[in-house]
């Protein structure tokens, strides 16, 4: 989960929405990206469906923690789950490029 804090309110956006919302900047960049460089960066946080969906929560923030305070206890496997399901879904350069996600700035 990301946060943007403005004053006193909180807008919460979500890792699926965030990687949605990437994805399609990708596509309004002049550049010659490939159909499934774009949709590795849409979906490039597809690991984190099911911890949105219930998300842990920190008492002393009294929110969701941030996909920066997550531990790599807990976010390595979601890392491991979001190549999985990209390998399944669309095939191994999907699956490549959401395991290596430098390689999606690189182009």
């Amino acid at each position: 989960m990301m946060y943007r804090f403005e004053g006193e309110r909180i807008l919460a956006i979500s890792q699926p929405a965030h990687a949605w919302i990437a994805g399609r900047l990708m596509r309004r960049l002049d550049a010659d990206m490939s159909d499934l460089l774009l949709l590795a960066g849409e979906q490039h946080d597809i690991g984190w469906l099911d911890w949105e969906r219930a998300p842990s929560f920190d008492p002393v923030a009294g929110r969701p923690p941030s996909f920066r305070e997550v531990s790599a206890r807990v976010h390595a496997p979601m890392w491991t789950l979001g190549v999985e399901r990209a390998l399944a879904a669309w095939g191994p350069q999907v699956a490549w490029l959401e395991r290596n996600p430098l390689r999606l700035c690189q182009g």
